[in-house]
């Protein structure tokens, strides 16, 4: 079942007035739009209460007060980011020890619900300008040497397995190494071959020897 409508004070004085003036449930219903049985039951507590304002609910009473309420409201909406342990330590300072789970709950009866952090932007002016200037004074860096020779550059193209004993690898490696430059090998294509003769007549590679033996070995 889903909440009631509350009506407001002024509609409840005039269902009673015009209850002392001798109209029905059903006349008063009808003339402020609300059902007979909303009237009776106004009526009703009216007659037992002698008032038409809401009774106290059972339990106890609410830890935050109207004014720490509209307090931590305003903040809320003033500042985005504030937190509900901000929240917290406001209403601590303030004489009021209540929890977090109270603080959502303030904030869902006044319509704000899932109260989180505003994130803020990936990357800020200063981050920007970080970034550009790193380039600019780092970029020799992470650069390849402007030579290197054919054995460096070969080793890193031979393959060896993490499961494979050392002595395994080394032999792995004195095979692959042959076989990249012997240009007889029987397992190498013809444009393979001529690619690796090729490659044993530079004695030193230019810093693009990495991608040129890629795309020419085929590797």
């Amino acid at each position: 079942m889903g909440k009631t409508k509350e009506l407001s004070k002024d509609i409840r004085d005039k269902m009673v007035d015009l209850h002392k003036a001798g109209m029905g449930y059903r006349t008063i219903g009808k003339q402020l739009g609300e059902k007979a049985t909303t009237v009776g039951a106004i009526i009703r507590k009216w007659k037992k209460f002698k008032t038409t304002v809401n009774l106290p609910r059972s339990g106890p009473p609410c830890k935050i007060s109207p004014r720490g309420a509209s307090m931590i409201i305003r903040k809320v909406r003033d500042q985005p980011r504030t937190t509900r342990q901000d929240l917290v330590n406001d209403l601590k300072r303030a004489g009021t020890t209540v929890s977090k789970k109270t603080i959502s709950n303030t904030l869902r009866r006044h319509g704000l619900k899932s109260c989180s952090a505003r994130k803020v932007p990936l990357l800020k002016p200063a981050h920007v300008q970080a970034h550009l200037r790193h380039p600019q004074g780092n970029h020799n860096i992470y650069a390849f040497p402007r030579q290197c020779s054919l054995s460096s550059c070969i080793s890193g193209l031979i393959p060896t397995h993490p499961h494979m004993s050392r002595a395994a690898n080394a032999a792995a490696e004195s095979e692959h190494r042959t076989a990249l430059s012997t240009p007889t090998s029987p397992t190498y294509s013809n444009a393979h071959k001529s690619a690796t003769i090729s490659v044993v007549k530079t004695e030193t590679l230019s810093v693009n020897c990495l991608p040129w033996m890629i795309c020419n070995l085929g590797i």
